[in-house]
């Protein structure tokens, strides 16, 4: 098992393990309560079995992706008028100074011979190319690790919302006990109520992304120390 889990990446594990591995979970738990005498105890399961389910989570979780990547632009539109890093670059938005996003654009038309009306889009794409491939990615990726979990746990919430609520279904028809109903009906509430706190999440993560690529990008470019490779994690324009 320890074998497996050093193959994967913060990615592998926060965007696409743990989300799996949530809907994984509740779809056993929908199972049990719906074919109690046909269900094992996963604590007598063998090592074999385990990895069985971890990589059958890695699997789902990339569904869950490939789902949660549908609700994001939407999302994005609703809260920003479209991505974040987009709405940053913006003249009306105040999270950045005017002269900072001035300095930015200019950086980058002197260096790269960019247009100064290029989009926010193109300038965001040469900014994250040079984060990630110049050694200076730690905080970008951590902040885009951390976009994957909001993401994928905001679909794996609601689908174990689901889940949970069939569960508490399905013991309410075999006329299982009232603790096992509560815990079941008790567990899609907090599902649902943990969804909307991932997308929160996702929301605030999202910006960070995008401040953290422009922020990083800027800094490597003008302050020596750090313009050789070093990160610049807590350093500010």
């Amino acid at each position: 098992m320890a074998r497996v889990f050093e193959q994967l990446n913060f990615y592998d594990i926060f965007g696409y393990l743990m989300p799996g591995a949530v809907v994984v979970g509740c779809a056993l738990l929908l199972v049990d309560a719906t074919f109690p005498d046909a269900t094992s105890d996963l604590t007598a399961a063998s090592g074999a079995e385990l990895t069985g389910l971890v990589f059958l989570a890695y699997l789902v979780g990339h569904i869950v992706q490939a789902v949660a990547r549908r609700i994001e632009p939407p999302l994005n539109a609703f809260m920003w008028g479209g991505w974040p890093s987009e709405a940053l670059l913006r003249p009306d938005d105040k999270r950045f100074s005017a002269e900072f996003k001035t300095a930015l654009r200019k950086l980058i038309s002197d260096r790269y011979a960019m247009p100064d009306k290029a989009s926010a889009g193109d300038v965001f794409a040469i900014c994250y190319s040079y984060v990630i491939q110049n050694g200076i990615r730690r905080r970008v990726e951590a902040f885009l690790g951390l976009c994957g979990l909001s993401r994928g746990m905001v679909v794996a919430s609601m689908v174990a919302a689901l889940f949970l609520a069939g569960g508490a279904g399905a013991h309410v028809f075999h006329g299982h006990s009232t603790k096992d109903i509560a815990l079941y009906a008790g567990g899609a509430a907090a599902a649902a109520l943990a969804a909307l706190a991932f997308v929160d999440r996702l929301v605030d993560f999202s910006q960070r992304f995008a401040e953290a690529v422009y922020r990083d990008f800027y800094v490597a470019h003008n302050v020596p120390a750090v313009a050789g490779g070093e990160r610049p994690s807590e350093l500010r324009p």
